[in-house]
């Protein structure tokens, strides 16, 4: 079982706006805000920018906030600041992943996968990473297509 080729680099952030116009001139790269019922919880922004695009797969950096002072985002951002929060790999069948993981001696923060308007998800624990933040997903037919039309 491999990954596809498909990255997610999930940056949280405190000021949507602000950092969205950062990365957009950073970049060049025009930005699209996912709708809000596309996403996990309503209290929450994810804006992309497309890096790389070849039909079904690509390559996307994510700007992630909430709005709720209260939320896990928010948490995170007051115990360790912005930044890097997740590292996202696309998988053809995330349920067989996670079987192969936990034979490598991966640890899940839940192992039986999350679904999301998207498809499916499992967050891998961190410590057992290299502190690196995984996360694995299996997306529907469509879903990048839907990425770039703002989740609609």
């Amino acid at each position: 079982m491999r990954a596809n080729f498909c990255f997610d680099f999930v940056i949280v952030v405190k000021d949507h706006d602000a950092n969205v116009r950062k990365y957009h001139a950073l970049l060049g790269i025009e930005p699209i805000e996912l709708a809000r019922e596309s996403l996990p919880q309503a209290d929450m922004r994810c804006t992309v920018f497309p890096l790389w695009n070849l039909g079904d797969r690509g390559m996307v950096l994510s700007l992630i906030s909430s709005s709720d002072a209260a939320s896990l985002l928010n948490q995170r951002i007051a115990q360790h600041g912005e930044g890097l929060a997740l590292f996202g790999i696309d998988v053809d069948d995330v349920d067989a992943f996670v079987q192969q993981g936990k034979a490598a001696g991966v640890k899940f923060e839940n192992e039986v996968p999350m679904a999301y308007d998207y498809g499916r998800m499992v967050y891998i624990r961190p410590t057992s990473t290299n502190n690196v933040p995984f996360f694995l997903s299996t997306h529907k037919p469509g879903w990048w297509t839907k990425t770039l039309n703002a989740g609609r």
